[in-house]
């Protein structure tokens, strides 16, 4: 499979881009030295940074606000950085620093030390179960203690996904949202984030608002697939990045039209588990909670 959703190692400054000096001047301020630049997403660019007291590494990702589009600028950003200064969980990739500069915010991370889900899917012959439950385990319990703080991450997928030996982290939270108002009841959102693999069929054709909780957890039931097949369960790439390929992908979610490999076949249980994640009605699709409570899972509680 390729990593499709995944970011080029271009950007804006070439192959190799220069932090701003700025950039630079501040993070040595608090001990922190740049190492190398690692990659870029769509509004960032990130780079292999080492705190020099306490000797290891770090992940700074930084993004300049002028090159920002407007959404990202006046609503994902600031979501963004409230959002991780107030999130802790073993399972979830923790911020050590948030700079907000005058033209550049940075959010500094600890250092994947093994590098994203889908590197690993990618260089592995077949898939492993025993990994995949853990590492699926994993996610759905950072998912459910960010659906209990009303936190909807919006672009959950292998590589937003990093990996430290058996533990893996969720990471990204760029289009995270919080989806309570101040009485604590759910607010339904309008915009059409994460990535097409991994979309929600209400989110595909968003022509009404949607929960972005339960729309998470389909996204959860396709990183599932994702880990048990290495495959996408619909389809991926440039054929469902046309006007056809977006109806077709619609239509085979909607009919539910995913195949099971050979392990999903032997598991019964797996089988109901991705079926109700990946179920197009919003009312029947279950939740992080409810998955963690399934039998697939309770039945093997030493991956966890």
């Amino acid at each position: 499979m390729s990593k499709h959703g995944s970011s080029p190692k271009t950007n804006d400054f070439g192959t190799t881009p220069i932090i701003a000096p700025q950039v630079r001047d501040h993070l040595k301020k608090y001990n922190y030295d740049v190492v190398e630049y690692l990659c870029n997403g769509s509004t960032c660019s990130v780079y292999k940074i080492i705190d020099q007291g306490r000797k290891r590494f770090a992940a700074a990702k930084v993004m300049e606000i002028a090159k920002l589009p407007a959404l990202v600028r006046e609503q994902l950003l600031p979501n963004e950085l409230s959002i991780v200064r107030q999130i802790q969980h073993t399972n979830i990739i923790r911020t050590e620093q948030v700079f907000s500069l005058t033209a550049y915010a940075v959010i500094v991370t600890e250092f994947a030390t093994d590098g994203d889900l889908i590197t690993y899917i990618e260089g592995a012959s077949q898939p492993d179960l025993i990994s995949a439950k853990r590492w699926f385990v994993q996610v759905t319990q950072a998912l459910k203690y960010l659906h209990g703080k009303g936190i909807a991450h919006r672009d959950i997928k292998a590589e937003n996904v990093l990996l430290f030996g058996q533990i893996a982290k969720l990471a990204d939270f760029g289009y995270a949202i919080c989806c309570l108002d101040n009485k604590g009841e759910i607010m339904l959102c309008t915009s059409c984030c994460g990535t097409l693999e991994y979309k929600a069929p209400e989110i595909l054709i968003c022509t009404t608002p949607y929960n972005a909780l339960i729309s998470d957890c389909f996204s959860l039931g396709v990183l599932l697939y994702v880990l048990v097949t290495h495959q996408f369960p619909f389809g991926s790439g440039d054929d469902i990045r046309t006007t056809s390929g977006l109806k077709a992908l619609y239509n085979g979610i909607t009919h539910k039209a995913w195949q099971p490999n050979d392990i999903i076949a032997r598991q019964y249980r797996l089988h109901c588990l991705l079926c109700q994640l990946l179920n197009p009605d919003i009312k029947e699709r279950i939740s992080a909670a409810q998955a963690l409570e399934h039998q697939w899972i309770v039945e093997y509680k030493d991956v966890k």
